[in-house]
């Protein structure tokens, strides 16, 4: 028996080293970082920044990989599914590591919370609600609630889907309000062509869409979801001035991994990105997007604020009145 209990622990300092060994010479190729959306959109641009960092710190090359559709879950499966061995990372969102998890469960072919974890939180990006200026003279919340209430179902906003994020808001904002908007579902998440030709009047947009088509004219800022007023829009009101601070909802970006890789990788991989942070061009980078850079002490304290965002979303779900198949 004591010679069984010796081999046992041999065997179990063994594989502790050898672990170990993974994860000190971790990573000897490439890591790949899938994206849930196509390139140029908040959550691409997030992963291209902090992957540049990570490069940087990790020694090895960051691949960036857009993989849109199926309202993110093709990218979150593809990632869990993947070698456990930090290779293969998502850059999850808000809409995606969120509310999709939150509404559509039954959409996935794993179980999220027991083949997900999150690896470390990177950067807020805020929404800016907008309206086109096509043939639409609403230049401020006012005058939005004002016309609505006069042409009640008039208003086209746009989301990427039934019971996807922008849904959800926009149903609350509507009860909220007591008006009534039409619901143009855009899967692929593309909006700006038809806010810009006014096909579209209402929309929320990441704030890096945003500035260049409020320069150009395009469409005019209405509500931003950040705590403070923005000082490229500053006669633009928050969510909470407008008291829905339920709404008050960014384009965050985490990183996440298959939950079987190692502890210790994951310890690297978290490690990398708050290292990558701290480097002067990310960090001038996230400012010069107005991107809201977070660093998560642990890993733990990511866990939970990512499932505090999940129950975030649940609860607006079942406020919002949206039925889902």
């Amino acid at each position: 028996m004591k010679k069984l209990t010796v081999a046992l622990a041999a065997l179990g300092l063994a594989a502790f080293g050898a672990a170990g060994a993974v994860a000190q010479e971790f990573p000897t190729k490439p890591i790949r970082i899938v994206i849930p959306f196509a390139a140029g959109g908040a959550t691409d641009t997030t992963a291209r920044i902090i992957g540049e960092g990570m490069q940087k710190v990790l020694g090895q090359p960051v691949v960036i990989d857009n993989k849109p559709g199926g309202l993110g879950i093709i990218s979150i499966e593809e990632m869990a599914k993947a070698a456990p061995d930090g290779y293969t990372l998502m850059m999850g969102s808000g809409m995606v590591n969120g509310a999709v998890v939150a509404v559509h469960p039954k959409r996935f072919t794993i179980d999220y919370d027991r083949d997900v974890t999150v690896v470390g939180r990177v950067a807020d990006v805020p929404a800016v609600y907008v309206t086109t200026t096509k043939n639409f003279d609403v230049t401020n919340f006012k005058e939005l609630i004002d016309y609505a209430k006069a042409n009640p179902g008039r208003i086209r906003y746009c989301s990427t889907g039934v019971g996807t994020a922008l849904h959800i808001e926009m149903a609350i904002f509507q009860q909220k309000q007591g008006v009534r908007f039409t619901h143009v579902p855009y899967p692929t998440g593309q909006t700006a062509p038809d806010l810009i030709n006014g096909d579209l009047h209402f929309c929320s947009l990441n704030i890096i869409q945003t500035r260049p088509m409020v320069a150009a004219g395009q469409i005019r800022p209405i509500i931003i979801t950040t705590d403070a007023r923005l000082p490229d829009f500053p006669d633009t009101p928050t969510m909470k001035e407008l008291g829905m601070p339920e709404l008050n909802a960014n384009y965050w970006g985490a990183l996440f991994a298959p939950s079987k890789t190692p502890p210790a990788v994951l310890a690297k991989l978290h490690e990398a990105i708050n290292k990558a942070q701290e480097i002067p061009e990310v960090k001038e980078r996230f400012r010069s997007n107005q991107m809201i850079p977070y660093i998560s002490p642990t890993i733990e304290d990511a866990k939970k604020w990512n499932a505090a965002e999940i129950d975030r979303w649940r609860t607006n779900f079942k406020n919002s009145g949206i039925t889902v198949e």
